[in-house]
């Protein structure tokens, strides 16, 4: 309600038949949020599940779009996506091209179809507790889940990867290791962070 009345107080509406009041569940924006956290809405996974396989550049292009919205609950996405992403990026295709399939991305296509298979829930932030942020980093790729301790447990927030520069993808693992470790910080949105670091990726890797 004191939401509603701040809403109010600034000359704002809202319609009477999308609230959701008292609720154990709500709807947002493609998500469900409840008391544990929030979970992908049911027909955002299965409209990743249930996709045709794409035979041009538009219809990959589409397909990818409804995968990245889902990326905050996949822990490898840019690795795994990144062999579909290679069938129509640098290549000179027009949107009704044919795309030529690959056995890489005959498996990637499935991985990302089957990752979203697990209800995976992610925990809601708490700013008044700090953040712990994960990192690791490897065959040219960062990954890293950011968490925060509820009790005993660590529980995740969100899953980021992304593919490293060419200087840093070429570099041993180890130093991709710490590459990643600097990228990271960048993409968790200014909170305070704990702690950097790679163990957590024991669970998740």
């Amino acid at each position: 309600m004191a939401v509603l009345h701040h809403l109010a107080e600034q000359g704002h509406k809202v319609s009477q038949h999308k609230l959701q009041l008292w609720s154990l569940e709500v709807t947002y924006l493609g998500h469900t949020l409840t008391g544990e956290g929030k979970k992908l809405l049911d027909s955002r996974k299965l409209a990743v599940q249930n996709a045709p396989k794409p035979l041009t550049k538009q219809q990959m292009m589409s397909f990818l779009g409804l995968c990245n919205f889902c990326r905050t609950w996949i822990p490898e996405y840019a690795s795994t996506v990144q062999p579909l992403q290679d069938m129509i990026y640098g290549r000179n295709l027009g949107l009704k091209d044919k795309i030529q399939w690959t056995p890489a991305a005959e498996e990637a296509f499935s991985n990302l179809k089957l990752a979203l298979q697990t209800n995976t829930v992610l925990a809601l932030p708490d700013y008044d507790k700090p953040f712990y942020l994960h990192v690791d980093g490897g065959a040219g790729y960062m990954k890293a889940v950011l968490t925060q301790a509820f009790g005993e447990k660590q529980c995740p927030l969100a899953f980021y990867s992304c593919k490293l520069d060419s200087v840093a993808s070429g570099l041993p693992t180890c130093v991709q290791a710490c590459a990643a470790a600097a990228e990271a910080p960048q993409h968790q949105g200014g909170s305070t962070l704990r702690e950097v670091s790679p163990t957590f990726w024991l669970l998740w890797g």
